[in-house]
C-alpha cells in the first residue's frame, strides 16, 4: 500500500507522479494545490486507487489504470489534458466527481458507480467525453465538447444535461428524471 495521507506539491517546477503498487494507492491530502500542481498523475494496473482529497490538480494528463474510489467529492483538473480512468469509478455512498480539463476530454473505459451510483458527475471540457460502459450517478453534466457513448446504459436519480454533440457507438439507454 502506498499512503499519501497528506498535501502533495510540485513548487516551482512542475513534476509528474507515477505510483506503482499492487496494493492501495490512497490520495488522502489535496494533491497539486496551493498554486503548485503536479506535471502528471498516473497509477498503475495492479491495485486500487482511493481518492479521499477534494482535488487533484495536474498540467498535463491523469492516467488511472486501476480502479478508482472515491473516498470524497473530489475535483480533477488539469491544464487541457485528458484525464483517463481505465477500469472502474465506484464509492461506498454517493460522492460528487467533478472534471475540469479545458479541451483535454475525460474517458471512462469501464463502469461508473455499478454497484452504488456516485453523486453529481460534472463536465467542464470542450474536448471529447467517452462513456464505454454503465454509469450510474445522482445526476450528469457534461461539457460542451462531444460526448461519446459507447453502449450500456447512463442512470441518474436526477437530470442529465448533454452540453455538446452526443454520438452514440452502439445501442444506449438514458434513464434519468
Amino acid at each position: 500500500n502506498i499512503n499519501l495521507a497528506s498535501t502533495v506539491e510540485s513548487p516551482t517546477t512542475a513534476y509528474g507522479l507515477t505510483v506503482n503498487g499492487s496494493g492501495t494507492t490512497t490520495f488522502g491530502g489535496v494533491v497539486g494545490g496551493n498554486s503548485n500542481p503536479l506535471l502528471s498523475i498516473t497509477t498503475d494496473s495492479a491495485g486500487t486507487t482511493a481518492i479521499n482529497t477534494t482535488a487533484i490538480t495536474t498540467t498535463g494528463a491523469q492516467t488511472y489504470n486501476d480502479g478508482v474510489t472515491l473516498g470524497a467529492g473530489t475535483t480533477l483538473t488539469t491544464t487541457d489534458s485528458l484525464v483517463w480512468f481505465k477500469s472502474t469509478v465506484g464509492n461506498s455512498a454517493a460522492k460528487a466527481l467533478s472534471i475540469s480539463s479545458g479541451n483535454g476530454g475525460a474517458t471512462f473505459a469501464n463502469t461508473v458507480g455499478a454497484t452504488t451510483a456516485l453523486g453529481a458527475i460534472s463536465l467542464t471540457t470542450t474536448g471529447t467525453t467517452t462513456f464505454s460502459n454503465t454509469v450510474g450517478a445522482a445526476s450528469l453534466s457534461s461539457g460542451t465538447g462531444t460526448t461519446v457513448i459507447n453502449g450500456g446504459s447512463i442512470t441518474t436519480s436526477g437530470a442529465q444535461t448533454y452540453n455538446g454533440a452526443v454520438t452514440l457507438g452502439a445501442d444506449t439507454t438514458l434513464t434519468g428524471t
